[in-house]
């Protein structure tokens, strides 16, 4: 069976949950069998990782709509020189790959949703439903998501395939001086620490999580909330800290590379959104074995098992939201009764070894369809 060129078409390589996520993928995957390329808008964190890997990493600028025409051309020269049978393509390049792999002749197009577009508009669902027809399969990250793009944008049942987000649990497994990195943050080794890792953007809802903590805090005031991630919210999100009256409490740390080890110094992960695919940002917590706080939207509840692995609560709600975190504060057999589960769950449902596994066989599957490969 012969080597399966395969090129990958992201925004970019900054760091985000999309991201790490399909660096993990392409690692995954047997050189032999598979090559993989990514090309994307801009690189980023990850372009390192990736070519020390190595995976080609090609980097198109689009400028504006107005170089739309040149950067179709580029990239379907691009898939035409690296001879190309599969372009895979992800979130925010749902028409931007298709269009110049037709064009190249490219045999076969797949395109992995990771979540419901932000905003919902009714521009995007066309887009979404009009684009599917040239594609072999799209994949959906959650069951939840599955069912939203078959029967809300009207995509062919047999045409959307649902294959979880997961994670290398085995990153999850390192030694953390937890004391020494507190103090390095300025906090008390006594001290409770909630914490959130997602982008300053209006679809995490962070407010909810900030009102959520100040009423926490009438409980429980030796506690802290650590807020890692950069966004466009960022400075409006330390006004209204401010504004609460919770500017010392609550402390951004913004875009950090050393996430998995801040992980480990939380006492609990919260997630307040008002949609999600599958939380990369939760699945990663619970493999580093932290009960989770997290809004019931999007295949959050596929992850987190409500009252087994942690607690789910309404979006927009902070009143529920902070009665959930206190009875985890209050209780710390349940949180680590919690974590536990959380990290055995991720081990047996959200391995990164079984999403490679199961992506190949789509791949090859595609390409013995098409007679690419016998």
């Amino acid at each position: 069976m012969r080597q399966l060129r395969i090129m990958h078409v992201l925004p970019g390589l900054g760091m985000g949950g999309m991201e790490k996520f399909a660096v993990d993928l392409l690692k995954g995957f047997d050189a032999k069998d598979i090559c993989s390329m990514v090309c994307c808008l801009e690189g980023g964190y990850f372009s390192d990782a990736l070519k020390q890997s190595g995976v080609e990493v090609f980097v198109l600028e689009k400028k504006s709509k107005f170089h739309e025409i040149a950067f179709y051309k580029a990239l379907s020269s691009l898939f035409k020189k690296e001879k190309v049978d599969i372009v895979h393509s992800w979130s925010g390049m749902y028409r931007d790959a298709i269009i110049p792999s037709k064009l190249a002749n490219v045999p076969i197009n797949i395109h992995t949703d990771q979540g419901k577009f932000y905003p919902d508009t009714k521009r995007s669902r066309f887009n979404h439903w009009l684009f599917s027809h040239f594609r072999d399969r799209v994949v959906a990250v959650s069951d939840e998501l599955k069912n939203f793009l078959i029967k809300e944008i009207g995509i062919k049942y047999g045409k959307v395939i649902r294959i979880y987000n997961s994670v290398d649990v085995s990153e999850h497994n390192i030694n953390v001086k937890k004391d020494a990195l507190k103090d390095q943050l300025g906090i008390p080794s006594g001290i409770k620490i909630i914490g959130i890792v997602a982008r300053l953007a209006p679809v995490k809802d962070h407010k909810t999580l900030f009102l959520a903590f100040k009423k926490v805090r009438q409980d429980f005031a030796d506690v802290r909330l650590l807020v890692v991630g950069g966004g466009p919210l960022g400075n409006s999100l330390k006004e209204f800290v401010t504004e609460i009256g919770e500017k010392d409490s609550i402390i951004f740390l913004g875009e950090r590379q050393d996430a998995k080890e801040l992980l480990h110094v939380m006492d609990m992960v919260c997630l307040s959104s008002v949609s999600e695919g599958l939380s990369l940002t939760l699945t990663e917590a619970m493999a580093s074995g932290k009960p989770i706080v997290a809004t019931d939207v999007g295949g959050n509840s596929e992850l987190v098992i409500n009252g087994i692995t942690g607690l789910l609560v309404p979006p927009r709600d902070p009143d529920r939201m902070a009665e959930a975190i206190i009875e985890l504060l209050k209780d710390d057999e349940m949180r680590k009764s919690m974590g536990g589960k959380a990290r055995k769950r991720v081990e047996e449902n959200f391995n990164i070894r079984n999403t490679v596994r199961q992506y190949e066989d789509l791949y090859f599957d595609l390409a013995k369809q098409k007679g690419i490969v016998s």
